[in-house]
Formats: C-alpha cells, structure tokens, sequence
C-alpha cells in the first residue's frame, strides 16, 4: 500500500466524497488513474487561453512553458485536442466579450508579485501539502488568489451561476455571437469593496461552494497566510447553459468556523491514512476493520479473492455508499 508523499485539496476532498476512489488513487498498489473527460479538458483548455495572454503581459520572462501551443498540449490529453481546440476558442471569447478579462487586468495593472501556475509545497496544520494555484497576486498589500472554472458546456442542461457573485455579464449564445445580459450582483449579496474591488461581504465563500473555498483556501495558507486571516478569494465561473454562456466573478473571504473545519478534516484525513493496523488503514469508516481490510483487498485486486466465500458475501451485500463534503 502506497502512503501520499503530499496531501491536496483535492486528496481531501475525495477522502469524503467517495472513498473507493480515494483508495484506488492515493492508496493503492495498483494505482487507477481516470481519463481526462472533456469537461476537465476544457477547462484546461480554456485556463491555457487566459494563461497564454496574460503571462507575457504580467510577468513577461518569455517561458516558453506559458506559450499558449505548449500549455495546451501539456494540460490537455491527446484525445481531446481535436475538440477542445475549437470549442475553447469560443468559451474564451465569451470571456473576452463579457469584459470580465478587462476587468481582471485593471486588477492586475495595479497589482504585485503575479504569479500563474507556481507550484506551492508547505505544511498545513502540520501536514505537508502541494498545490498549483491558477493565479495569485497583492493587491495594495493584500494577497489574493484567483481560479478559472468552467462549467456545464458538455452537459445537457447546462450549469448555471454560482450564487453571491458581485457581478455576472452574458458572453454568447450558441452560434458564437454576442449577447446582452445584466450586469448586477447577486439579489442576496451585499456588495463592499476592497482595494475598489467589488465582493460579497454577508455570506462566507463556502456558501458558494466549500469545494472552491476549500481549495483556495489552501493555497492561500501554503503561500504563507497566516491560518487566522481571511484573505481574498476570487472565481471567474464560465457558466454554460443552452443558448448562452455567463461569465460570473465571485469575490469574497471564507468564514472563521470554515478555516477551522477545514483543519479538522485535514487533520482527520492524515490520521486515517497513517495509521495502519494488519496493512491496511481503516479508510471506510462506517465498517468494521475487517470488512474494511477485505474491500481494501478487493479494491486492489488480489490474486483467488473470488474464491474466498467470506469475501464473496461481503461484496454481495456491501452497499457503496456515498460520503458528503
């Protein structure tokens, strides 16, 4: 059984949401690496556009690494390509057509110590963590952090925006041309400002999504923030539904309860993991050690387990279940 050299958000995150895929990708001998769907691709894709023009502008050292042709091919497999390459030229101009780059480079024109894509490697809450945030910068002193997600292109219904943004402005239709939309915030959020920057002041981040905020958070903490501050998050959401594709700019901090929930789950995670009792951590918690210990078994694929009757019983009754984030 392997043990994580480095915990992440997302290793944290998928400890409770599902704990088979937790084994399989961090734990296991025999390690299962998923297929990049298009959906991630093309958030991958896109994330390489926005990168591709703002790098040179804001940090300009000419890595050839951030040229939009290697960041694309080094973020986005093989399969995808052929699609992704057209399609993220359209999310990117609803991006452009939606004046939301505009509006983050008027940020980024006043800002200091940009960064896009570093790589973070520290201990959080005693526990070593790795992390690539999209973008990070100070503003007027003030550390920020901000991250590209695109949402619900290749899905049916679409996904639509993220409640408490501070403002949301159409992009495109479906046949690639401009759209008017409103240009307000959210009806339930109470817009401040910081460093003239526009956020919701009465509804902690994790109330948008504890996800993002979890994630976020954590690079914030990994680039030194001390754990008692709330710094400034920030989301660019490209919301895409049938017939018309949102840009949707979320501001705002995490509360205090949620930093300290965060530290429990960490921490939780990490002792799970670690401690391990006949070769096997007790990873699923709402069953016995044994049973647990033979759906580790089962998981990792051991050679005859179909022909041992206790296991076989067990996997016949076992329910899969679900653990919430």
């Amino acid at each position: 059984m392997r043990q994580p050299k480095y915990y992440s958000a997302s290793n944290i995150g998928t400890f409770f949401q599902d704990k088979e895929d937790y084994y399989l990708k961090y734990l296991s001998d025999f390690k299962v690496r998923d297929p990049q769907s298009p959906a991630m691709a093309l958030g991958s894709a896109f994330d390489a556009r926005v990168k591709a023009f703002l790098y040179p502008r804001y940090v300009g050292d000419g890595n050839p690494a951030f040229e939009f042709d290697t960041l694309f091919a080094a973020q986005v497999e093989p399969q995808n390509r052929d699609v992704l390459l057209e399609t993220s030229k359209i999310v990117y101009k609803a991006y452009v057509e939606s004046g939301s780059l505009t509006r983050l480079c008027k940020i980024l024109d006043r800002s200091e110590n940009i960064m896009m894509e570093n790589r973070l490697e520290a201990d959080l809450f005693g526990i070593p963590f790795i992390g690539y945030p999209d973008l990070s910068f100070d503003l007027d002193g003030e550390p920020w952090i901000f991250d590209y997600k695109v949402n619900g292109y290749f899905s049916k219904n679409g996904i639509g925006p993220k409640k408490y943004y501070s403002h949301i402005q159409a992009g495109l239709n479906n046949t690639g041309k401009p759209i008017r939309g409103n240009k307000t915030s959210h009806k339930d959020a109470l817009i401040r400002y910081q460093s003239e920057v526009p956020y919701c002041a009465n509804h902690g981040f994790e109330e948008v999504d504890p996800k993002w905020a979890f994630q976020m958070m954590c690079y914030h903490f990994m680039k030194g923030v001390p754990t008692d501050k709330r710094p400034m998050i920030g989301i660019e959401q490209i919301s895409c539904q049938p017939n018309k594709i949102r840009v949707v700019n979320i501001r705002g901090m995490v509360s205090a309860p949620f930093v300290t929930e965060m530290e429990r789950k960490i921490k939780h995670v990490h002792k799970v993991v670690t401690t391990v009792i006949d070769g096997y951590p007790h990873i699923f918690e709402n069953l016995p050690k044994r049973e647990n210990d033979l759906l580790c078994q089962t998981l990792d694929g051991v050679q005859g387990i179909a022909n041992n009757t206790d296991v076989e019983k067990f996997m016949n009754s076992y329910e899969k279940k679900k653990f919430g984030y």
